[in-house]
């Protein structure tokens, strides 16, 4: 398993057992790749992601940015804030395990928060950065 794939999955196990996440997010967890053309609001989405070699002499090791999208038509930023501030307890230098692979760290860089182009919903970006190390 590429340690992409390791982490998403891990991100994606601890924001899906997380108790708070399930009353945000509603049970099981509305965190898509794809959302349904019909989701629920409020919803979160993995975005678009790198992964890049940061090798050195000690081991072979990969920088990642993940990023988590958040969704709501809520009134007003609030639940997107409290969604995206969620997420970020849950994963801001969570030990996650990874599958075949061991994670050094993982950091949330930034959270923006903006009004959608439609006008009705709100959305926040979160930006991660992690490292990963294959043994």
């Amino acid at each position: 398993m590429s340690a992409n794939l390791a982490l998403h999955d891990a991100i994606f196990g601890a924001l899906a057992a997380d108790a708070t996440m399930k009353t945000l997010l509603g049970d099981p967890v509305r965190l898509y790749d794809d959302p349904p053309h019909d989701a629920i609001f409020p919803y979160a989405v993995f975005g678009d992601g790198t992964q890049s070699d940061s090798s050195s002499v000690t081991g072979d090791m990969s920088e990642h940015r993940v990023l988590i999208h958040v969704w709501s038509r809520y009134a007003g930023r609030r639940e997107v804030k409290q969604i995206a501030g969620r997420i970020r307890t849950v994963l801001h230098d969570a030990p996650l395990v990874l599958t075949e692979h061991t994670l050094i760290n993982l950091r949330c860089e930034t959270i923006e928060f903006s009004r959608a182009r439609d006008g009705r919903a709100y959305h926040a970006l979160a930006r991660f950065r992690a490292v990963t190390e294959t043994p």
